[in-house]
């Protein structure tokens, strides 16, 4: 630490700053790793894009990213090589050390692992790496058994891959609560549910590894409300669509009972209120698949269209913004939902609403219909509803869980031997 030439006048230790005065203290050993180099670099970073933006002017403006190290230049006018040459050309002239032969251009390329199509305006990971996930996932299912350790590694892609596809997040929930059942060297077998997610995901993968933002996300607002409630053994759930200068009188409605036959899921850990998170979802997968039907979707050339529902449960608006779980049945019906989304390219955000102001759906659940018009109401049968995934994730859910405690009780049992052991030898 030298001050100002001074090196008499300085002594380590703790030091106010009325003590420093007009004194600068450099750090001149810091490695990269250290909080100052990244800020420095990150204002040397910022002035090389403001001068590359300066030189290139207004009229061949391009849009620069940068992220650490990586750049990226779009062009945007009519004749966007010009803009592109001369923002290198400016940063070949201030002597900017540039990697040659990792620089790539075109319509379709790859930047900080995510893959771009700007000619299709598509935005995803590449294809190899989707067919990678997919056949370490087949090859997984195959086998019948994986490593958790593995499984954890393949996760960290898994979860790279579900960035900007977001419709295969949800998945990973079971997949995580799995991997983390044991030590990293056990190789229990794939329970049923978990091979099914995996043998999902594959195809999924294959068949849709970018998203489509052709056009600017259209803003629906508000669309549906939705309540749901559980009472001793019956479960009800009601939702009504919400239009512009109408009263509930003139809006479509439903309202569905449901009971152990129909969904013994909800009673999975005795009384069904004990999963009101998961049937509060399970209103807004019902609202979205009835009051939504999939002719209403665009267009697979379409941007993704992005709607709300209000509720008066707040932890499923989180749930939605995040789209991952590793609660049972919650995550089930997640799945679900994301599936019905990327069905309709819909993109399906949840707002909270005190319950006073949510009345109209509370009495939906409790069979009345006051406020609605009969003549609009949607009949709806659990059965009747074209489900992807929940009806197959639900027949194996209870063998899951049983495997999954099964699995942990047998970690602790083996932990507890090992810290015996370790214990014992230290005694001697």
């Amino acid at each position: 630490e030298v001050s100002r030439g001074r090196p008499e006048t300085v002594r380590r230790g703790d030091f106010s700053a009325k003590e420093i005065g007009e004194d600068m203290y450099l750090n001149q050993v810091g490695t990269f790793g250290v909080t100052q180099r990244g800020y420095r670099w990150g204002r040397a970073g910022g002035a090389v894009m403001r001068l590359g933006h300066y030189v290139v002017g207004f009229k061949e403006a391009l849009w620069a990213l940068l992220y650490p190290d990586d750049g990226k230049l779009t062009g945007r006018t009519e004749r966007p090589e010009r803009g592109l040459l001369l923002f290198l050309l400016t940063l070949v002239l201030i002597d900017l050390p540039l990697s040659w032969h990792k620089v790539r251009g075109g319509f379709e390329f790859e930047w900080i692992g995510y893959f771009l199509d700007i000619g299709r305006f598509e935005i995803g990971v590449t294809f190899t790496r989707a067919v990678w996930a997919a056949n370490w996932l087949s090859d997984k299912v195959a086998e019948g058994r994986v490593r958790l350790g593995e499984l954890r590694e393949g996760l960290g892609r898994l979860q790279f891959l579900a960035g900007p596809v977001e419709h295969v997040r949800p998945f990973l929930g079971p997949l995580y609560a799995w991997a983390s059942a044991g030590p990293r060297f056990a190789r229990p077998k794939l329970p049923v549910m978990v091979a099914l997610i995996m043998r999902y995901l594959a195809k999924e993968l294959r068949e849709h590894h970018t998203m489509s933002c052709e056009t600017r996300a259209e803003q629906l607002g508000e669309v549906f409300r939705l309540d749901a409630s559980a009472k001793c053994s019956v479960i009800a759930i009601g939702g009504w669509r919400i239009r512009k200068g109408e009263n509930p009188k003139d809006s479509e409605w439903f309202s569905l009972t449901l009971t152990k036959a129909t969904a013994p899921w909800a009673f999975s850990r005795g009384e069904p209120f004990r999963t009101i998170a998961a049937l509060e979802l399970l209103g807004s997968l019902v609202s979205l698949m009835v009051l939504m039907p999939e002719l209403d979707a665009r267009g697979e050339s379409a941007a993704m269209v992005t709607m709300t529902c209000s509720t008066d449960n707040q932890g499923n608006s989180h749930l939605l913004d995040r789209l991952l779980t590793t609660k049972y049945p919650l995550g089930v019906v997640l799945m679900e939902l994301a599936h019905q989304m990327r069905r309709r390219r819909l993109v399906l955000r949840a707002n909270w609403v005190p319950r006073d102001q949510n009345q109209e759906a509370d009495d939906l659940t409790n069979l009345e219909f006051r406020h609605f018009d009969e003549r609009r109401r949607i009949p709806v049968s659990l059965e009747d509803l074209d489900f992807g995934v929940m009806t197959e994730l639900f027949e194996c859910g209870d063998q899951y869980i049983a495997e999954l405690d099964e699995q942990r009780q047998k970690a602790k049992e083996q932990a507890a031997k090992e810290a015996e052991k370790g214990g014992g030898r230290k005694r001697k």
